[in-house]
């Protein structure tokens, strides 16, 4: 007897399911065009440090981490963002299983890749940050959790 779904079918309708609903009206992953991933999380980072009553000099130390990380960010949300659209796009058209895979898989990569420069920025605040203040740092600065991202963080694992 042949199975309902073959292991093949099932990854693309996995993945077709997750890519549509994360990007069914706005490819950027729900958070706007004025709020990019990346963005938004560097607004998250700016709330947490404000709440720390830092020195000015720490202050200073991390707005400079803060500003030069932004444009990376910048891009690995511009660049997901494409991603997601094409995806969306490519699953709309009707496209081939092995390019919708490819597209996921692209999607993937540039998460995986704004995760980690978003990681890398945390902890460059945190080398900068007294000891006292690194717990409730580490706290604040979880990675946000909203639509569309998809990873854990090292917490919850």
């Amino acid at each position: 007897m042949k199975p309902f779904l073959t292991p093949a079918s099932l990854v693309f309708t996995i993945s077709a399911a997750i890519a549509s609903s994360a990007s069914a009206d706005d490819p950027s992953g729900g958070s706007g065009p004025n709020h990019p991933p990346g963005v938004r999380g560097l607004r998250h980072l700016e709330k947490c440090v404000s709440a720390l009553n830092l020195s000015s000099e720490t202050q200073a130390a991390v707005s400079a981490i803060l500003a030069a990380g932004r444009p990376t960010l910048e891009a690995d949300s511009q660049t997901l963002a494409a991603e997601r659209k094409k995806l969306h796009d490519d699953i709309a058209d009707g496209a081939e299983k092995s390019v919708v895979g490819q597209d996921t898989l692209n999607v993937n990569a540039d998460q995986a890749k704004l995760h980690e420069d978003a990681q890398l920025i945390r902890d460059q605040i945190a080398s900068k940050l007294p000891a006292d203040q690194q717990s409730a740092f580490a706290a604040c600065a979880q990675p946000p959790s909203g639509r569309g991202m998809g990873r854990k963080s090292s917490s919850q694992s």
